[in-house]
């Protein structure tokens, strides 16, 4: 069995109002809700430029391609997927 994790983070002024009073109890780098290093398991893949509701395909600030907002998730999985079962 194999088992892989991403973390996610965006700076502070990137975080949605509400995820962004949430992280500020938070004193490193983070999504929102779960700091990068808790969510480092087994084969630790890195950290995506999203917050935490942008993993689900929630975005609550306006797109900015600039910023890469929304994070694309589901290129994302597509991607990931694919690689596990060689597509």
């Amino acid at each position: 069995m194999r088992y892989v994790s991403y973390a996610a983070a965006r700076p502070r002024a990137e975080l949605p109002l509400l995820l962004r009073l949430i992280s500020g109890a938070i004193v490193e780098e983070n999504d929102g809700i779960v700091a990068v290093s808790s969510a480092k398991w087994g084969e630790y893949r890195g950290v995506l430029r999203a917050d935490h509701l942008e993993l689900i395909g929630w975005s609550l600030r306006w797109p900015n391609p600039r910023v890469g907002r929304p994070f694309d998730h589901l290129g994302f999985w597509h991607d990931t997927v694919g690689e596990w079962f060689g597509g």
